[in-house]
């Protein structure tokens, strides 16, 4: 996560790999593959990280699979499915409710590096699934 937070999502996804398919059965593997899918979609691989993060989200109960996966459906254009998948997230995690909230917690999470790549690939897809404000 280091890595990802830096701006890095190259050097991340082959630990985020490694650790998914180290967790076949364990109850942290849709937290891991929500990771491998935030990844793969900060690299531009959407429709990689939409299979990942459908797969995280049908287990998870933290908010990231579901929130990434709207971000990775808005972007495609899947709005009805991008706003499910936005709606479940913020019921799991009401503060994640805004575009601005969002960018004040990934900035005080991540180093400027970041900022680009989340307002590219996550603001634009979470715009498209109905986040405002």
């Amino acid at each position: 996560m280091t890595l990802l937070y830096c701006g890095q999502p190259e050097a991340a996804l082959p630990h985020f790999e490694a650790g998914a398919r180290g967790v076949a059965h364990d109850s942290q593997r849709p937290l891991l593959l929500g990771n491998l899918g935030t990844g793969r979609l900060m690299l531009g691989d959407v429709d990689g990280a939409i299979e990942i993060l459908r797969e995280a989200n049908a287990d998870s109960q933290h908010p990231a699979a579901p929130l990434m996966l709207a971000a990775a459906l808005g972007f495609k254009s899947a709005s009805v499915e991008a706003s499910a998948a936005l709606r479940r997230a913020i019921n799991l995690c009401p503060s994640w409710g805004t575009l601005s909230g969002m960018r004040n917690w990934v900035r005080r999470q991540a180093r400027p590096d970041l900022m680009p790549i989340y307002e590219h690939w996550f603001e634009r897809g979470l715009q498209r699934a109905g986040m405002t404000g």
